[in-house]
C-alpha cells in the first residue's frame, strides 16, 4: 500500500465525524499522520488538529469546501513535482515529530 500511495499524486483523506453534541466536526486521525509519512501529497479537511501538526500549503494541503478540493487536486495534477516536493516535505515533517519517539521524549520533558 505505501508504494501506491507514494506514487499516487494527491491522496484524499476525509476526516469527519460526529461530536459528542451531534454536530458534524473534522478532526486529526491516525491516516492524517500516516499518509503524508509515506510521503504522499495529502489533501484532507481543514481543522486546527492538522494545522497544529502540518504547514498547512506547503507539507498538507487542506480544504473546507468540495470546490477547494477539486481546485486542489487540479492544481497538483498539473504539477506532479510540487506534489511530490509537497509529500516530502510531509514525511521529513512526520519523522522528526509524529514518531513515537519524538513524542514520548516531548512527554518525557513534559513530566
Amino acid at each position: 500500500m505505501v508504494s501506491f500511495l507514494s506514487s499516487c499524486r494527491v491522496v484524499l483523506g476525509l476526516n469527519e465525524g460526529r461530536d459528542t453534541q451531534g454536530v458534524y466536526r473534522s478532526y486529526l486521525k491516525l491516516r492524517d499522520i500516516e499518509f503524508p509519512g509515506y510521503g504522499c501529497c495529502y489533501l484532507t479537511q481543514h481543522n486546527e488538529d492538522v494545522e497544529h501538526a502540518f504547514e498547512v500549503g506547503r507539507e498538507v494541503l487542506t480544504f473546507r469546501h468540495l470546490a477547494e478540493a477539486a481546485s486542489l487536486v487540479r492544481q497538483r495534477a498539473r504539477h506532479p513535482d510540487v506534489a511530490r516536493a509537497m509529500g516530502q516535505a510531509a514525511r521529513r515533517r512526520v519523522f522528526a515529530e509524529h514518531t513515537w519517539a519524538a513524542r514520548l521524549g516531548e512527554l518525557a520533558r513534559a513530566l
